[in-house]
């Protein structure tokens, strides 16, 4: 069996300008997600953020396990009244997530992290200034 990686909040999310990027590790597991979900909720609820980024770029796989606990994490930030927005999914697992017949409904999908700062944005198009 082997060793849940530890991650701290400062390697795991980084703050720009107001809005959280966080990448998911290449070697994340449902057990992991689940210790990193309560870390990014308790980093939302401490920071004024005006939105969570979801980074996939370094993910290569992903089970159905692993997808729906990602899914609760964006549902858990969403209920702080933070918006989210994923980025980087790659081909394999955007695949994948149609064979899995996901629910993905009302989950907002960028193709880039800087379209997803655009929107995010304090003074941006729907956002407040």
């Amino acid at each position: 069996m082997s060793e849940i990686p530890a991650y701290t909040t400062r390697e795991i999310i980084k703050n720009v300008e107001g809005c959280a990027i966080f990448t998911v590790p290449n070697d994340v597991d449902q057990s992991l997600i689940d210790t990193l979900t309560a870390q990014i909720c308790q980093y939302a609820a401490t920071h004024a953020l005006c939105g969570l980024i979801v980074d996939f770029s370094s993910l290569k796989a992903a089970n159905s396990r692993l997808i729906q606990s990602l899914a609760r994490l964006v549902q858990a930030i969403e209920l702080l009244g933070i918006p989210v927005r994923l980025t980087g999914i790659p081909a394999g697992i955007a695949s994948a997530l149609a064979l899995m017949d996901t629910d993905i409904d009302g989950i907002e999908i960028r193709s880039t992290i800087d379209r997803c700062l655009a929107e995010l944005r304090p003074g941006s198009a729907g956002r407040p200034a």
